[in-house]
């Protein structure tokens, strides 16, 4: 790094082997280096221009140097570089003058773009875009105008990094039109960075030019400019309907709680119902972001209570989607109030309850509605709340799917209704769906429902489970049913003789306590005063490698020291001596018709099995396991054998004793 190596170095590299010249060469541009990190640019600069007449990497790394070390003044010799320069020299021009981020370097790019070729523009726009200097932005958006598509697409990209507010008209403008073009003015629009970019486009909404109004929307959309939204909901008033449909999109992502009243009175005013709907989305999400459906609910209610009939149907559908403590009311009064479009409005906003508590009004309509028109609506909404997470057991859900069924009188309605039918766990499910495997208008969707309930009831229902798959492998037509019937089949032959149908609760854990400590520990699982909430399905822990084991670690319940129950109920045809084997990762009890069966406090991993003696009662009996948690590993699986170790004939598996 000392300056006075530089005249040794120089005349060194013309001496000597190719090699010894090459190393010398070398050494000397590691010399300008050092130099211009030291701040010495002047001495660095004079082995730049040297080196810049050299070949290969060399001249390359000579031409960044001068862009680093120098200033205006070695743009000439950065542009004489760039002609008919090979495609690397070419790019290491551009970088070069990418560092060169003086307003006077950058005055004199924007000088020479007037006078060099429409290749040589391409690449003072590259430059001067990744310099990201507003005072390009002027040229850039003059350059959208231009003749040479390339010139178009690289200021339209440089607008992105360059634009200032100015600019902004022109890029909209570009964007507008759609295209390649567009797509990238579009990129631009995005990611433009600062507030007096959001603050342009804002303005934009009062553009002439229709479509740049339309354009301002999405943008500030896209952007999510919180500050727009007084400026959104006048142009949700715009005489242009595009202008409309995008500040209601707009407003959805930067409307607070103030917006909610002007919103309602709107949604109240709109008379096309595709519009009504826009409006009502952005409502809702305005309402839901805040997160206090209460306070939400109370302007639209408000506005419900002075609407026309056309205006209470929007205002119905936002209530429903709201699902807030009054607004069962307000549809139940609605639903009684003898004008079919206000009737509309409340089936509507019932069939978007955001859960299953509209359910009984919706089957009610089902029932009852004089209009086709309704019923269809409500079959609809019915099936779609009774997929909402709810407390339902799958008995009572697979009751309300049946009662859908009975009611349903197009095979539309039964094919939706097969598709919620296809997520109960429930013996008798699968036995609603297999009835119509032979139904030519809906055997393909009946196939379908019939392989989910196989897949959800697995094993543990093998003699109902595999002659419906094998049911539904003879006439199936679609491939992707076909293979889901056909992984079930797999699934049976995996866990034949397992217990895998489960429910679950825990973890369990105590201050002080480690994984070993809890086995002899009584949680509220164990006690027969336990919750209801204390117990829920198992729908996760399955490795599919390993159907047959509960994976705790593949669950929400994952971590060290605590503890893990499981509970289900094992049918047996008769009264019979058999054999429990069960493996753990760590600790495992093991309890049979409410008495203890066995019991091993052991930190292991799975290769342990455990093996004993029970006895199973005809009809139903009861199984609760315990496994403990140190570290690592937490898994269990248990099957119930004869006594010499055969598999035992009509067993069934089903924590509900179906």
């Amino acid at each position: 790094g000392h300056k006075p190596a530089a005249e040794a170095l120089s005349a060194a590299m013309g001496k000597g082997t190719p090699k010894t010249q090459a190393a010398f060469s070398d050494a000397y541009l590691l010399l300008g280096d050092t130099l211009c990190r030291k701040g010495d640019k002047p001495a660095a600069l004079a082995i730049y221009k040297k080196l810049a007449d050299a070949r290969g990497h060399l001249k390359c790394a000579a031409i960044v140097g001068l862009g680093r070390a120098g200033g205006a003044a070695e743009l000439n010799a950065i542009f004489a570089l760039m002609e008919n320069a090979e495609p690397d020299v070419r790019g290491a021009c551009v970088y070069a003058l990418s560092l060169m981020t003086s307003e006077d370097a950058i005055k004199a790019m924007l000088e020479k773009y007037k006078t060099v070729a429409p290749e040589m523009k391409v690449v003072l726009l590259r430059a001067l875009t990744a310099i990201g200097s507003r005072l390009a932005a002027p040229l850039m958006a003059e350059a959208l105008g231009d003749a040479d598509e390339n010139i178009r697409m690289a200021a339209a990209r440089g607008l992105g990094a360059a634009g200032d507010g100015a600019s902004m008209a022109a890029l909209a403008k570009t964007a507008s039109a759609g295209g390649t073009l567009g797509n990238i003015a579009r990129q631009s629009l995005d990611s433009a960075p600062g507030r007096e970019i959001d603050l342009a486009l804002v303005e934009l909404l009062k553009a002439q030019d229709a479509k740049v109004r339309a354009e301002a929307t999405r943008t500030l959309a896209a952007r999510k400019v919180l500050a727009a939204a007084p400026a959104l909901l006048k142009s949700a008033e715009d005489a242009e309907r595009d202008v409309r449909l995008g500040s209601y999109k707009a407003l959805a992502v930067t409307g607070g709680e103030e917006t909610l009243a002007p919103l309602a009175a709107l949604v109240a005013r709109i008379q096309d119902d595709a519009e009504r709907d826009e409006a009502a989305d952005a409502a809702v999400s305005i309402a839901k972001r805040a997160g206090r459906v209460e306070k939400a609910e109370a302007p639209f209610l408000a506005a419900l209570a002075n609407a026309p009939a056309s205006g209470q149907v929007g205002l119905l559908r936002v209530l429903g989607m709201l699902g807030g403590p009054r607004a069962m009311d307000e549809m139940r009064k609605a639903l009684k109030s003898g004008d079919e479009k206000i009737v509309e409005g409340a089936v509507r906003g019932l069939a978007a309850w955001p859960d299953d508590r509209a359910a009984a009004e919706l089957l009610g309509i089902v029932k009852s509605s004089p209009v086709e028109k309704h019923q269809i609506l409500a079959m609809r909404g019915f099936v779609r709340v009774l997929e909402a997470p709810s407390k339902r057991t799958d008995a009572e859900t697979f009751e309300l799917y049946r009662q859908a069924m009975g009611l349903a009188k197009r095979p539309e309605e039964k094919r939706l209704v097969l598709g919620g039918l296809g997520t109960v766990r429930h013996p008798e499910a699968l036995a609603l769906a297999l009835s119509f495997v032979d139904d030519g208008a809906l055997q393909q969707d009946a196939c379908a429902a019939v392989a989910q309930i196989g897949g959800l009831l697995g094993g543990g229902h093998e003699a109902i489970v595999r002659p419906a798959i094998e049911k539904v492998l003879q006439v199936c037509k679609v491939p992707k049913v076909a293979k889901m019937a056909q992984d079930v089949i797999a699934l049976l032959d995996k866990t034949k003789g397992w217990l895998v149908n489960w429910e679950v609760a825990g973890p369990f854990t105590q201050e002080g306590k480690d994984g070993g400590a809890l086995l002899d520990i009584v949680f509220a699982a164990e006690k027969p005063d336990a919750p209801a909430e204390t117990w829920k399905a198992l729908k996760e822990g399955r490795d599919p490698a390993q159907p047959e084991m509960v994976d705790f670690m593949r669950t929400s319940m994952a971590g060290d020291h605590r503890a893990a129950y499981l509970r289900t109920r094992v049918f047996s045809p008769k009264a019979q001596p058999a054999r429990f084997e069960a493996s753990s990762d760590d600790g495992i009890k093991i309890w049979l018709n409410g008495k203890t069966v066995h019991a091993k406090n052991v930190m292991r991993g799975m290769g342990d099995v455990d093996r004993g003696d029970i006895e199973l009662r005809e009809g139903w009996n009861d199984v609760m396991v315990k496994v403990t948690q140190g570290g690592g590993g937490w898994s269990v699986q248990v099957r119930f054998v004869s006594r010499d170790g055969q598999l035992l004939n009509g067993l069934k598996v089903d924590p509900a004793g179906k």
